[in-house]
């Protein structure tokens, strides 16, 4: 894969703007589809109407009888998400126990919610993604038709979420917005540089017909095929040390040290997912630097419902700290669109506003190109 020099990391707020559920309201969602009436408790009108019980959604696929779980499980990690307090899914199965209890089960319930979200997902303009290709990396003499080509050119993302948004608007716009034919689509969006953490809900496939589907394929939405979504998913318990999942994340780590700018949208900034990305507190004063130690142009993130300490207490640095090497944070009420459009994260530097030394370690332990 190419490498890219701007890389764009993306959490679950940079999904929200597009109708998917952030990590608390996933919880939420996750429960009701085991069996829990929170609805009913809370008369909360917000959630689906349409039938998303676990039980009768696999049984309409067709695969209920093949999952290898019993309604005992299923009531069993309803009762554990509910009694331990963790604030999301992630954060319930990080701890390895629970993902050997109750993984198999919670990637089904996962598919099972995220594909019924994706379905329902209103795509619109793109926000923050459409802002970037037609705002952002527009210049004098391009073609409409050409937008999202140079999207895919200039652009590397590394998602920590399951969902195929990106991709699926970043093809809706190549049929619909540029008049590209199937295969053409098909061709652009496969070199498309993007990376999912933590898996995804199977390899994204269109409902137009194209050559060369993946057999592992599963369409945006396509919530009858929630068995094989599942096996796609990698629950953070799960992660061991072998010798693929460290090669994974040299790649993401080369991608980010050859980065001249870096962007987090709709991050948590936990401690885990920074890790995985080569970020770590550090005494030392330092900034992203590439592997010919030229520094980034520009590095920050959305901070959304995030204080002044929680930023503090990251490896990334204060809030409103000047400085040349300053980590930008968003404002505590700053959506992805906004901070996006207030410093122009593709091509422009915004007023430096805060960073902090952190240092960037390869999965070897050598200090990396940001020391």
């Amino acid at each position: 894969m190419e490498t890219k020099k701007i890389i764009l990391i993306t959490g679950a707020g940079a999904s929200v703007p597009f109708g998917l559920p952030t990590g608390a309201r996933l919880l939420q969602l996750i429960q009701y589809a085991l069996g829990d009436e929170v609805k009913d408790r809370t008369n909360d009108d917000s959630f689906p109407k349409r039938e998303v019980r676990l039980a009768t959604r696999l049984k309409r696929a067709g695969e209920r009888a093949t999952l290898h779980f019993d309604d005992y499980q299923k009531e069993g990690l309803l009762n554990y998400l509910k009694a331990s307090g963790c604030p999301s899914i992630d954060a319930f199965m990080a701890a390895p126990d629970n993902a050997k209890e109750f993984g198999h089960l919670g990637k089904l319930v996962l598919a099972s919610v995220l594909l019924d979200q994706e379905q329902y997902a209103h795509l619109g303009t793109g926000d923050w993604l459409g802002e970037i290709i037609d705002n952002q990396l527009v210049e004098a003499d391009d073609k409409l038709y050409e937008r999202v080509e140079k999207f895919v050119q200039k652009v590397g993302i590394i998602t920590f979420n399951y969902d195929r948004t990106i991709e699926h608007w970043l093809w809706q716009r190549m049929i619909y917005g540029q008049k590209r034919s199937p295969r053409e689509a098909h061709e652009i969006l496969k070199l498309l540089s993007v990376t999912h953490v933590y898996g995804h809900l199977g390899d994204y496939v269109p409902k137009e017909s194209v050559p060369g589907e993946s057999p592992t394929g599963v369409k945006f939405g396509e919530s009858l095929k929630t068995k094989l979504a599942a096996q796609s998913i990698e629950l953070i318990g799960e992660r061991g040390q072998d010798q693929d999942q460290n090669r994974d994340i040299q790649f993401r780590q080369n991608l980010l040290s050859n980065a001249k700018r870096i962007a987090f949208l709709g991050f948590g900034y936990d401690e885990t997912n920074l890790r995985i990305l080569g970020f770590e507190k550090t005494s030392g004063t330092s900034s992203f630097k590439d592997v010919k130690d030229a520094p980034v142009k520009f590095s920050g993130g959305t901070a959304y419902g995030m204080t002044d300490l929680q930023c503090k207490r990251t490896c990334l640095g204060e809030r409103n700290k000047n400085g040349q090497d300053s980590f930008i944070w968003g404002t505590e009420s700053e959506t992805c669109l906004e901070f996006v459009r207030r410093y122009e994260v593709i091509e422009h530097i915004g007023p430096p506003e805060s960073r902090v030394p952190f240092n960037f370690v390869s999965v070897s332990g050598r200090r990396g190109p940001m020391s």
